[in-house]
């Protein structure tokens, strides 16, 4: 496939990680890249002074400064008004995936499979029993994501770095917290289809605190919430499943605990007893939500902080299976 790639990257306040992320990307191979794009959200960091320096050195580098914070649905639809064609990936400011991981992505996309999306490569910095029950989420996630595109079955678009082909994509409704489960759901609609691709990782850094992790969860399911207010469906997340098909949900959990025995029997209770009341808050505070301005998990902030040893041993901080 020949399409030309752009690489979009929404941000607010992520000056110090875009100094180390955006002369990363140029660094390495990306099939057919045409464009990155940074839309900055009006930050108050100094990512308006770190993005008029590398304008200057990057010339397939696009800078967009919006005059306020309209939230990221609305930063990604001024990006697609630009893109009518190619391959777009929506990169987070604070991960990275390696070259061949962000080529796997572009080369999935083929036929009627016109979005593909990464594991999770969660990265520990302290090891402290909130980062291993983040970890233990993002695994989660990854196994969901792992049984149902084996069984057919995936409808979901995540891990904060996703390939999708424009054409497949209408623009995004700005009340959409969660902008890559709505993409998603989107294209299922039109009966389009979702890969996995399960060697491409993304590297994600896992909450440091309970605080940003609870500020995470409860964003999310209020945004899985608000998608299903939205298109009329849900994300296949595992809670989904669970409520829908149970014996599935529960064959998912069963294999967690099964390949990461034994800590799986300390972390995987615990997280369900968070997520029990994750679901309690965001039922709760779903009305008064301000989806524009969303709580900051800072906490996984400092990704690129690690940067020496992720970029030459690749997650050598990461919880080994």
């Amino acid at each position: 496939m020949n399409d030309p790639v752009y690489i979009v990257i929404p941000a607010y306040n992520e000056g110090k990680n875009l100094e180390k992320l955006i002369p990363y990307l140029f660094s390495i191979k990306i099939k057919n890249l045409s464009y990155i794009y940074v839309i900055d959200s009006n930050s108050s960091d100094d990512t308006q002074d770190i993005m008029n320096k590398y304008i200057r050195l990057y010339k397939n580098l696009i800078y967009i400064r919006e005059e306020r914070r309209n939230g990221k649905a609305y930063s990604l639809n001024k990006v697609l008004e630009l893109i009518k064609d190619g391959i777009i990936i929506i990169h987070s400011a604070d991960c990275y995936m390696d070259e061949s991981s962000l080529n796997a992505l572009i080369e999935k996309i083929s036929g009627d499979v016109v979005a593909a999306m990464p594991l999770v490569e969660p990265i520990l910095r302290y090891r402290n029993l909130a980062e291993k029950v983040s970890f233990f989420s993002w695994i989660i996630s990854n196994e969901t994501s792992k049984f149902l595109y084996q069984k057919g079955m995936l409808g979901h678009l995540g891990n904060d770095i996703i390939a999708i082909k424009r054409k497949a994509i209408s623009f995004i409704d700005p009340l959409a917290i969660n902008d890559d489960g709505y993409l998603a759901l989107q294209l299922i609609k039109k009966g389009y289809r979702i890969a996995l691709v399960e060697d491409a990782k993304s590297r994600i850094k896992a909450t440091s605190s309970f605080i940003d992790y609870l500020n995470q969860r409860i964003r999310i399911d209020i945004g899985h919430k608000i998608n299903k207010k939205l298109l009329g469906a849900s994300s296949t997340t595992l809670k989904s499943i669970i409520l829908v098909k149970p014996l599935i949900g529960s064959k998912i959990l069963l294999i967690t605990l099964r390949d990461y025995f034994p800590r799986s029997f300390i972390y995987i209770p615990l997280l369900i007893l968070l997520e029990l009341f994750v679901t309690v808050c965001s039922n709760l505070l779903s009305k008064f939500y301000r989806p524009i301005v969303w709580p900051i998990a800072y906490s996984t902030k400092d990704l690129f902080e690690l940067e020496e040893d992720l970029l030459d041993k690749h997650g050598s901080c990461r919880m080994e299976k």
